[in-house]
């Protein structure tokens, strides 16, 4: 084919082609010569990748004077020697260099050993300061042909000149390479070409149907037919690409006779070559592969040893041998391996002889797949009028149709099964969910569909999850444990009127389903609807008493009741039942910490952490009970462990600026809050940590910013308006703050003293004319004097006196201030008292700060003005 076609049907493989081609182009470029072995079984794509790099290479202009390539036939049964592969090598070249040829007829004039020294003269000659690419396919055949002595020659001829990279395929890693004392062993990097997946199977399929332009293939193949029928080729396929390739033209036939008689051609093609393969075999070894082929699931070397009548020794050795050989593959579940023929083709082929005319057992498996029990049935019915020629093709419908031929089981089943159970314990899900996969292509069954949707829960893949689920549903609508599992997957994407709804399907099929029961609570839960959980729970308990997850998540939603201390016993319940079960232990922490008794609490998660040290939740919660007991240091060591574990946590992050914050880390604090509003922008509580912390460092400004955004979310939250309104002062934002300041006013709602404060303090500071001072004076004490609000700005003035006394206000100033007051409330009785303070306070600035001063006051007032002047002045 041409580069063009092979990309177009390309799948799997582009991370590997892609480094092949980097390799060689490493191997043309610089003097590191690399060497690659690609290992798949006959059909595997090995020659489609191998052409593919070709092509790729051929393509690229940076090579074109740098590389040479010599592409060796795929057959090259003549090779014998050194000498041989020479000339091989040289015949490859010769197709593009016609002069070459010409060089090669005076090798024939001389002797072996002289015909071969010239030979690798000539081709070092040829390939001058290029590099060669050497590609050979079917190398265990080759270096068969060449025996020790021409590898030897070869791998001396390579080492000599340095001017040789290879890429070589085989069906199977052999003695050239890997027995010690062979001469290229670790010569090569072995790569083994994996199998296709169903999912790189469709693709496969569609990429050929686009080649050929058949676009109702390319539609029938992502429809739900289409991917049973794929999986049916999967059922004699193994993964096997070229065997995909053959059935692409079968995929849409609807009529079974188009199916069965062209399948019967191709098992009559290729069963004389599998019969000359068995020749190759020794009479144990065929003995293997024959019982393997009768039977139609793998098999343990033990039961292979007992049928075959031979040792569990021997039975291991000669399997060991058919592996090398590329007959039969192996595959490890738990400690068990399990053999079975690696080409799924020669099981038919080599069954045909001894069927004597019976229908194919593998053939009869696979229409159960392709078609629908209902067609084979429609098409049975149909046949009691059709012609004689028809009636194999009853037979087959018949057998299909027959379920009490379908009891023999595959004896991994149970491995499979017990695997799962084992990685799913060890919390060891990928594995869990690859055994699973091999499970439903070994029994593909609503049951397989249903476990694989609850390995792809574990592992967060919850669309997947919910996809499997529904096509387990479609096959058996009466199978409880699939609507579960789809009400998992929903409830886990956030569709929980849906996922109720599901739990609620699987209850009426099973009304004893305790699974679902308790599934339904956690989402019931989430949604608040604690009481209607709370019922769900004791359903669940009912039909299992011991059942501590429905006992610990009850716990959950009584604390979520206010019902703290019935909380306690259910989960104190659960943990009778299972000592180590973390969740228990951080919901009974949580119904501590409601009822504030945060060293229980704490006990509670500690315990939680030994059984599971890296659920950022119970790190979380951990700190916000360390912070209730003022251990804000060690809350802040949790808060940074929760984010270890789940650095996207916006409760971490919030909790952990609230600490830094009241640690006087205001930076620290705000990127913090930053964090958590990163991941989620509409806790309005973190925009207001955020400005409390910008206002800590006098960035009022973007404290104004931080408090707007949550006023946005939560407009009715009267601190933070109260906040808010402070910064807005502190800017000298009178505009803004005044409205502020009405709203409480016409709302009848007390005066915020530090607003006030706020307020006297900037227009002290930040209003640079003292000619501006008694105009807004005159408008604050207006708003205030008809409510009665007088003496919270009094209290207000005298707590700015400190300011007055700053060795960076002058005289002059300071009385300027004290006199605009004076102008606007001098005749008002509630300023009396703040004026006189405020006139001392002044004298004291006058008289160097003499605490003689003081002793103007009457007694009773000669302790406030000290106070609010700060520490430092004391009375005499």
């Amino acid at each position: 084919m041409d580069g063009e076609t092979l990309e177009a049907i390309f799948v799997q493989r582009e991370a590997l082609a892609a480094d092949l081609v980097e390799r060689i182009q490493e191997s043309a470029l610089t003097p590191a010569k690399l060497h690659t072995l690609l290992i798949g079984a006959r059909g595997m794509g090995k020659t489609h990748l191998v052409s593919l790099v070709y092509h790729r290479l051929q393509a690229m202009p940076n090579l074109k004077d740098r590389l040479l390539i010599a592409w060796l036939r795929e057959e090259e049964w003549g090779v014998t020697s050194f000498l041989d592969l020479l000339l091989r090598t040289l015949r490859a070249l010769a197709e593009n260099d016609s002069t070459i040829e010409a060089q090669m007829e005076a090798l024939y004039d001389l002797t072996p050993e002289t015909a071969e020294a010239a030979g690798a003269r000539l081709l070092n000659e040829c390939i001058g300061e290029r590099t060669l690419l050497l590609i050979a396919e079917n190398l265990d055949d080759l270096f068969s042909g060449l025996g020790e002595t021409g590898q030897q020659h070869l791998r001396a001829f390579l080492q000599t000149y340095a001017n040789c990279t290879v890429l070589a395929t085989s069906p199977r890693l052999f003695n050239g390479v890997q027995r010690r004392t062979a001469p290229f062993y670790g010569f090569f990097r072995p790569v083994h070409l994996s199998e296709l997946t169903t999912a790189e199977a469709q693709q496969l399929l569609i990429n050929i149907a686009i080649m050929r332009q058949q676009t109702e293939l390319v539609d029938f193949l992502q429809t739900p037919t289409g991917q049973t029928r794929i999986k049916a080729v999967q059922h004699l396929a193994g993964g096997n690409p070229r065997i995909y390739i053959i059935f692409a033209d079968f995929l849409t036939h609807q009529s079974l006779e188009d199916l069965v008689s062209p399948f019967m051609n191709l098992v009559d093609v290729l069963t004389p070559y599998y019969q000359s393969r068995m020749q190759y075999l020794s009479p144990q070894q065929r003995k293997i592969v024959e019982l393997l082929c009768e039977k139609k699931y793998a098999l343990t070397v033990k039961t292979i040893a007992q049928r075959c009548f031979m040792t569990a020794q021997t039975a291991s050795s000669q399997l060991k041998e058919l592996r090398e050989k590329g007959y039969v593959k192996a595959e490890a579940i738990g400690r068990e391996s399990f053999y079975d023929i690696a080409e799924p083709l020669m099981r038919i082929c080599l069954g045909v002889k001894k069927e004597r005319g019976e229908p194919l057992h593998l053939m009869v498996d696979f229409l159960r797949v392709w078609y629908p029990k209902n067609e084979l049935q429609t098409m049975q019915e149909a046949l009691m009028f059709a012609p004689m020629q028809s009636v194999s093709i009853g037979r087959y419908l018949k057998e299909a149709l027959n379920n009490e031929k379908m009891t023999d089981e595959d004896p991994r089943i149970q491995a499979y099964l017990d695997e799962i159970e084992a990685n799913l314990d060890k919390e060891d899900y990928n594995s869990a969910l690859k055994i699973a996969e091999k499970l439903l292509q070994a029994r593909d069954s609503w049951v397989e569909l249903e476990r694989y949707a609850s390995c792809l829960t574990y592992l967060g893949r919850y669309e997947e999850a919910m996809v499997n689920a529904e096509s387990a549903i479609e096959l058996n609508p009466n199978y409880h444990k699939a609507w579960n599992i789809r009400g998992v997957a929903l409830w886990r994407l956030g569709q929980y009127e849906a996922a109720i709804s599901s739990y609620d399907k699987a209850i009426g099929i099973k009304p004893n389903y305790h699974q679902a029961w308790n599934n339904r609570g956690v989402t019931l839960n989430i949604l608040s609807r604690n009481e209607e959980a709370i019922i769900s729970y004791n359903k669940a308990l009912r039909i299992k008493q011991d059942y501590h997850e429905a006992l610990s998540n009850r716990g959950n939603a009584l604390s979520s009741c206010g019902r703290n201390e019935d909380a306690i016993v259910s989960c104190n319940k659960a943990l009778a039942i299972k000592p180590d079960f973390y969740e228990a232990w951080f919901n009974l922490g949580n119904a501590w910490f409601n009822l504030e008794c945060n060293e229980k609490a704490i006990a509670s998660y500690d315990n939680a952490l030994l059984f599971k040290t890296n659920s950022h939740l119970v790190w979380s919660n951990r700190g916000a009970a360390l912070n209730k007991l003022g251990r804000t240091e060690e809350a802040i060591i949790s808060y940074k462990k929760a984010l270890e574990i789940n650095p996207n946590s916006h409760v971490a992050w919030y909790n952990l600026g609230n600490a830094l914050s009241n640690l006087g880390h205001a930076e620290e604090a705000i990127a913090s809050y930053d964090k958590a509003l990163l991941f989620k922008p509409d806790v309005w509580l973190a925009w207001w940590g955020k400005g409390l912390a910008l206002v800590q460092l006098n960035r009022y400004k973007e404290a104004v910013a931080a408090y707007k955004k949550a006023l946005e979310i939560n407009p009715e939250f009267e601190l933070l308006k109260y906040h808010n309104s402070i910064a807005l002062a502190a800017l000298n934002s009178w505009a803004e703050s005044y409205k502020v300041l009405d709203v409480q006013l016409n709302d009848h709602q007390s005066i915020n003293i530090e607003f006030l404060e706020r307020a006297v303090q900037s227009l002290f500071t930040t209003i640079l004319d003292p000619q501006q001072w008694q105009p807004k004076i005159f408008q604050l004490v207006n708003r205030l004097e008809g409510r009665s609000l007088l003496p919270e700005l009094g209290v207000a003035l005298v707590k700015t006196t400190s300011e007055l006394t700053s060795e960076f206000v002058s005289i002059a100033k300071a009385t300027a201030w004290r006199d605009a007051w004076a102008e606007v409330v001098g005749q008002k009785p509630e300023f009396d008292l703040p004026l006189r303070l405020l006139n001392t306070a002044l004298h004291y600035k006058q008289t160097p700060q003499d605490p003689r001063v003081f002793l103007e006051l009457p007694i009773e007032e000669r302790k406030i003005l000290p106070q609010a002047l700060g520490s430092e002045h004391e009375e005499p």
